[in-house]
């Protein structure tokens, strides 16, 4: 009976687990806080892996260029594998300077991607997010989101720059229309704003829950 207990608190203590791949070591965080713990000693380049489950988004910022890779977004009902779930906001400072790309990857995040200073070349792919958009005045250039859900609002600052592909998208702004800019290619887009004066729209369909036309 006692070895019984035991394998049973073990088993849902690791259920729910990040793991970091660095310079060929991992390293595996358990429970609810693993994101924060592991993002705590990453390195540029570095890995973190997320299993199914929920998950707290990270206490600290996150200033390392890592890849965040979860199960999914949504429950893969044909492989039966359930999604990684992340709880708050990202806050991204990451220097320009960095050697690799921010990548987040195949989770769903109930809040916010938000970023601080200039954020070049990040990736977020097969993910859902709710808003994004940097502190005032920060920038966030050649952004490549494929495969997403953005649910509330993306926006971009001057100098600013983001491709978006196969991708539904509530409610993209540009706050100087003359520096930034979108790409969207066959995209599903609803409009609240009239945002968009230099972007590019490619094979996509435009939708104004508010009325008035496609200009």
């Amino acid at each position: 009976v006692a070895v019984l207990g035991f394998t049973t608190q073990a088993t849902a203590h690791s259920s729910i687990l990040a793991t970091l791949h660095h310079n060929g070591e991992i390293k595996t965080f358990y429970g609810t806080n693993a994101l924060s713990e592991a993002n705590k000693v990453a390195a540029d380049g570095d890995v973190i892996t997320l299993s199914s489950g929920t998950f707290n988004a990270p206490a600290d910022t996150i200033t390392k260029a890592i890849t965040l890779r979860g199960a999914g977004m949504e429950l893969d009902t044909l492989n039966n594998v359930e999604p990684t779930i992340i709880n708050g906001n990202i806050v991204l400072n990451i220097s320009e300077t960095a050697t690799s790309n921010f990548i987040l990857e195949a989770v769903d995040l109930s809040d916010s991607i938000r970023y601080i200073g200039t954020l070049k070349s990040p990736q977020f792919i097969k993910s859902r997010m709710d808003y994004i958009s940097g502190v005032p005045y920060s920038r966030i250039i050649n952004a490549q989101f494929l495969h997403c859900i953005i649910s509330h609002k993306i926006y971009l600052y001057a100098n600013s720059s983001a491709t978006l592909v196969n991708c539904y998208v509530r409610d993209p702004f540009c706050h100087n229309k003359s520096t930034s800019n979108f790409e969207f290619q066959n995209c599903v887009m609803y409009l609240y704003n009239h945002g968009l004066s230099s972007s590019i729209i490619r094979n996509s369909i435009i939708v104004y829950p508010k009325g008035g036309k496609n200009s």
